[in-house]
């Protein structure tokens, strides 16, 4: 866990025969909020981290993720809505 004032830890687990999915947009917003900067990495087979600065009710609003999976994943970074090669995608 952390010591940190504000923290989400989120555990998800997947039943079934189909491939699991998880799709990170970093650039997705609600109401005023709006995304300044993005930044996502792979970093090994199984763990992925980044951030998200963006503005609204806050005017720097900087948001920082680890995700770490158990099994190792296939994945496609994609930069002003276009597939990217690599393993770092900014926005």
């Amino acid at each position: 866990m952390s010591n940190a004032t504000r923290v989400g830890v989120h555990r998800f687990q997947y039943a079934g025969k189909e491939s699991a999915k998880v799709f990170i947009d970093l650039g997705y917003a609600q109401n005023f909020d709006q995304a300044v900067v993005t930044f996502i990495r792979v970093d090994s087979a199984t763990r992925i981290s980044g951030y998200r600065l963006s503005t609204g009710w806050a005017k720097k609003q900087p948001v920082y993720f680890v995700a770490e999976f158990s099994q190792p994943f296939r994945y496609q970074l994609y930069e002003n809505a276009k597939p990217i090669e690599g393993a770092t995608a900014h926005g």
